[in-house]
């Protein structure tokens, strides 16, 4: 369907009269696009760092058959200031948002975000009033050291989390939450909202944060959207459902030993990790991070072993195998390390380390043409990380000799 493209005052939206396949501007930081007067209406919130007149994710939230309305945060304040055009706090512009969501369909809203959309799609369906919220990896405790909103949200935003929490035990909103097992942050924040009678939390296995990149492989985005509208229960009964969240002691001790790791303390990430493992010695999770601190310390056997005990716990931990395959790489166990390398890129293809770690040893191997390609994926799917564009010069370098 085209859209006509339509500018629209917001004190005005209300009266005004709405065709289909109408684009409607009512801020550089908000556009609705309407299919159907009869249809319920997605409002998606913006991740960080995406400039003024755009909206990520677009392109893959398109392809549901509902209304949309596209959200962005001018400033990265995790939409805590408002949205720029449409109100002036976030507590007016999350009314008029659902409002015009609303107006422009049938009067049935989910409100949808990653990351730092997720933070403004919970915020926003709780204060103006959303059926539904589907929210991938939140961080609903702002600015936790070593947390995606301390890195990149403006400092003076900010909303305690028992505010947040009141806000949502109040609404009348259902909340799914879904959150990566592999992210200490995501998971600590998630296991905040584990006993909330309207909210429902579920981990995901074998994809990085903020673990939406499962769906959108398998189905779309938009795809995806539809069937949360149409029946979540069914869409959240998914493959890759993992059970990491009914133990919530372990969690914490994760959390404590990130913390550590963080600070580059290995020898004491290794010492908690040790001082806590006769409880968690049946949990792929810990055994990754135990294998992580053998590695920091230096010791690859004990951190072999812990990784392949890993893998073995479950199959799609695909951080065991990309660490099992860089130790092997350095012990120039080749094809083992090839072999665990691919299944990581396999497991999790967009997360960027295990196609770089492929590229070094394509490298060793005086492979120049596999090891250009692999760098070139690791730098498109991280094109900020200055270490793989490096890794890419030089190999460009190397085979023009």
């Amino acid at each position: 369907m085209g859209f006509v493209q339509k500018e629209q005052e917001i004190d005005n939206y209300s009266g005004a009269k709405i065709s289909e396949g109408e684009e409607i501007i009512i801020s550089a930081y908000c556009k609705a696009l309407v299919r159907g007067k009869h249809l319920p209406t997605v409002v998606a919130f913006s991740s960080v760092n995406t400039p003024k007149g755009n909206f990520k994710p677009y392109k893959t939230i398109l392809d549901t058959k509902f209304n949309i309305v596209f959200v962005n945060d001018s400033g990265n304040n995790w939409y805590l200031k408002g949205v720029e055009g449409v109100g002036a706090n976030f507590t007016e512009s999350a009314k008029k948002i659902i409002e015009i969501a609303r107006g422009i369909g049938n009067g049935w809203v989910m409100t949808f975000g990653t990351s730092m959309g997720a933070y403004g799609s919970m915020l926003y369906a709780a204060v103006g009033g959303a059926d539904k919220c589907v929210a991938f990896g939140p961080e609903v405790m702002l600015d936790q050291p070593g947390s995606r909103s301390h890195q990149h949200k403006s400092k003076d935003a900010f909303l305690s989390y028992s505010t947040l929490l009141s806000y949502v035990k109040n609404s009348t909103s259902i909340f799914y939450l879904i959150t990566s097992e592999s992210d200490e942050v995501d998971l600590i924040n998630a296991i905040a909202f584990t006993n909330i009678s309207n909210v429902k939390v579920f981990s995901i296995r074998g994809v990085e944060h903020p673990g939406v990149q499962v769906f959108d492989a398998e189905i779309g985005i938009g795809k995806f959207i539809d069937a949360a509208i149409n029946d979540t229960g069914s869409i959240m009964s998914f493959e890759r459902a993992g059970t990491m969240l009914e133990n919530k002691e372990l969690i914490k001790d994760l959390w404590i030993a990130y913390g550590l790791k963080r600070e580059k303390n290995f020898i004491g990430y290794l010492d908690y990790l040790l001082s806590i493992r006769d409880g968690y010695l049946n949990s792929s999770m810990y055994m990754l991070r135990l294998g992580e601190a053998y590695y920091r310390t230096g010791n690859y056997r004990r951190a072999t072993e812990c990784l392949k005990k890993s893998i073995d716990l479950d199959s799609l931990q695909f951080e065991s195998y990309n660490l099992l395959g860089v130790i092997q790489r350095k012990q120039k166990i080749y094809p083992d390390s090839e072999s665990n390398l691919l299944e990581s890129a396999k497991i999790s293809p967009r997360n960027p380390y295990p196609h770089h770690n492929l590229g070094l040893l394509y490298l060793d191997l005086g492979l120049l043409d596999k090891a250009l390609l692999v760098f070139e994926r690791a730098v498109a799917l991280n094109k900020g990380n200055a270490i793989f564009a490096k890794s890419l010069a030089d190999v460009k370098a190397l085979i023009n000799g």
